[in-house]
């Protein structure tokens, strides 16, 4: 029996949650209209992250600080696709039809919490129980002036945080389409 190296545990942890967070929002109700760049921080109990997010009309791109390089996640709303280019000069590429975590409107209750200021802006608070009980429940603050989430929390069924992403430092900036493109070189994996 081969025993995974902690270095190939790590990258594999880091891949899941860059794949987890592109499905969250890929898959996620809102349709993206702004252009800006912000730091992006995510945390959860086995993981802590820190980067960028562009976001441009229905195009995203994250990009992930790692001990092992820059990983980019490339998320294009109106394709229902995503692309991971990993620090190796390969890439993941997810899609709505491939996805088992694809949500249809009927899957899950959404719930108004209401409204609540965050980093300056008003945000709509919502929440997204989901019928199958192991997805969990999604609450989202969705900035009205961005249309973007400032802050998703991603529970398990009962209630207990699991993951927090925040947007911070937001600049409203027009930004280059180059950014939401997979570079010349890369090989799919």
């Amino acid at each position: 029996m081969k025993i995974p190296r902690p270095r190939f545990m790590r990258l594999r942890l880091i891949g899941t949650a860059v794949i987890t967070l592109a499905c969250v929002l890929l898959f996620s109700p809102f349709v993206f209209s702004a252009e800006f760049s912000a730091e992006v921080v995510m945390r959860g109990a086995t993981v802590e992250m820190s980067g960028k997010v562009y976001v441009k009309d229905m195009l995203q791109r994250f990009e992930w600080d790692t001990e092992f390089g820059t990983v980019v996640t490339i998320i294009d709303a109106s394709q229902e696709a995503a692309w991971t280019l990993l620090p190796d000069n390969k890439y993941i590429e997810a899609s709505a039809d491939e996805s088992p975590i694809y949500i249809k409107d009927d899957e899950y209750e959404e719930v108004d919490l209401g409204t609540e200021t965050v980093r300056g802006y008003e945000c709509d608070v919502i929440r997204y129980i989901y019928a199958d009980p192991e997805m969990g429940i999604s609450t989202f603050w969705v900035a009205r002036d961005l249309d973007y989430p400032l802050r998703v929390e991603e529970a398990d069924a009962t209630g207990q945080v699991k993951v927090i992403i925040e947007v911070l430092n937001i600049e409203e900036e027009q930004l280059c389409p180059c950014l939401f493109e997979i570079p010349e070189g890369y090989e799919r994996l």
